[in-house]
């Protein structure tokens, strides 16, 4: 076979056999080429980028949509469950912070208790006691001979500020506190039928003053705690004292209201075994065992009671005189033995009355000195003298419509810087105010005068 069998152009491979020009590996290097150069100069490298982005778009276009046309929505899944997660964390976290809060206050409960552990032995402290007719409950009860009072814990923290007649911890007003311990303090005056003080004492705050007045309540730092309640006269002897704390050792019992109840649960059995004795009688024929029937039935069929033997009327007769004589007897050891006992608690109970205090404040006690020529006179307040039942003292000295002192006390025995530099002849205004078991005094008024000679 020539090389030119097959036709013009075709050539013969190492196979032996004859192909067609454009077969040729030459003829397919040469279009190769020829198509490379097309390509380049109708869009470029770029353009073939593009459109392979463009074909990945496409695909991942069509993937998603290939998935919305299922008709799942997998963004729920699993929802509730995490709403519900999200709740209990929420409650979790509330109840971890009412945690800490109990915490930190019995901290402090703990810290109040400790430190009235200093009073003397003339004071019975207890601790935690329930209020009377409420929900409430007391930190801690204080009986001294200077008077009876509730003490309040309070762990706040931070700063403390006055102003509109109570504390403010930041923008909130502790007045609702206070009102709190008021009642506290009146329901426990109302068991001990004595006057009652309501203190509250901050362990950890920051005060405006050491000792805060407010109303008929104090607000205290716990370095003042002590000293005020050792302030003020002996009002309660030593028997009174015990006397009271035994009346309030009866608030330590918090079962004390379910007393009744158990009494009647007690009762109860006592009231179903005479109910099964009855039953037992009635199922037994109508009568117990040994007894005889009360009345008898006629001919006629109704009943006529039994006849009584004589023996029996005179056993009823003595009987009826027995119980007479006992009741006398019963009568006679009550007025010989009881009345008397009775009447001796109730003038020892009269005459252990706390007195009455006075209808006004007492004026302060007034002293001018000259400490040093030319410096001026100092003026020196103190403690009214006579005073009785007095809790705290405030004093307060106007001069000339302004305010040149203003000083509360808690002791006879405190000691009040004295006002100075005042010239001769300087009339001063001193407004007193007193609080007795708890209570403010109306205020007095008095006007002194310096000593006309220079100093």
């Amino acid at each position: 076979m020539s090389e030119q069998s097959e036709g013009e152009g075709w050539w013969l491979a190492v196979d032996g056999r004859w192909y067609a020009p454009h077969l040729h590996p030459d003829a397919q290097a040469a279009e190769a080429h020829e198509t490379a150069g097309d390509s380049g100069t109708a869009g470029g490298p770029d353009d073939a980028d593009d459109d392979a982005g463009d074909e990945a778009s496409a695909g991942a276009t069509a993937d998603t949509s290939a998935v919305a046309d299922t008709g799942h929505d997998f963004s729920r899944a699993g929802s509730s469950a995490a709403a519900e997660a999200e709740r209990l964390a929420a409650e979790r976290e509330k109840l971890e912070k009412k945690q800490r809060n109990y915490e930190k206050g019995a901290e402090g409960e703990r810290i109040t208790g400790q430190r009235l552990s200093t009073l003397s032995a003339e004071f019975v402290v207890l601790h935690d006691l329930h209020v009377p007719g409420s929900r409430a409950n007391v930190d801690h009860l204080v009986i001294g001979p200077n008077g009876v009072f509730v003490v309040d814990s309070k762990a706040y923290t931070g700063k403390l500020t006055a102003g509109d007649g109570t504390l403010w911890r930041g923008k909130y007003p502790i007045r609702d506190k206070i009102e709190t311990l008021t009642f506290i303090s009146g329901r426990i005056a109302e068991h001990l039928e004595v006057p009652v003080a309501s203190i509250m004492c901050f362990t950890e705050a920051e005060l405006p003053q050491q000792v805060n007045q407010l109303g008929a309540a104090y607000a205290v730092t716990l370095n003042a705690l002590v000293p005020t309640l050792c302030s003020g006269l002996a009002i309660h002897s030593a028997d009174k004292v015990k006397w009271l704390a035994r009346l309030a050792t009866e608030l330590l019992e918090p079962t004390k209201r379910q007393g009744s109840g158990a009494s009647a649960g007690q009762s109860a059995p006592a009231a179903s075994g005479r109910s099964s004795s009855k039953a037992n009688t009635k199922a037994s024929g109508g009568t117990a065992a040994g007894s005889k029937p009360s009345a008898t039935k006629s001919a006629g069929g109704k009943k006529k009671p039994a006849a009584q033997s004589p023996a029996r009327k005179r056993g009823k007769k003595k009987t009826s005189f027995v119980e007479a004589l006992f009741g006398l007897v019963l009568v006679l050891l009550f007025i010989v033995f009881v009345v008397p006992r009775v009447t001796k608690i109730m003038t020892r109970s009269s005459t252990s009355t706390p007195p009455v205090a006075s209808a006004v404040s007492l004026p302060a006690t007034v002293a001018f000195s000259c400490p040093a020529p030319g410096a001026g006179y100092s003026m020196t307040l103190g403690w009214p003298v006579g005073s009785k039942s007095l809790i705290s003292y405030q004093i307060v000295a106007q001069s000339a419509g302004a305010e040149i002192f203003n000083q509360s006390i808690f002791s006879p025995a405190a000691t009040l810087p004295p006002v100075t530099g005042l010239v001769p002849a300087i009339q001063i205004t001193l407004i007193t105010t007193a609080t007795s078991y708890g209570k403010p005094l109306p205020p007095n008024e008095q006007v002194v005068t310096a000593p006309a000679e220079p100093c």
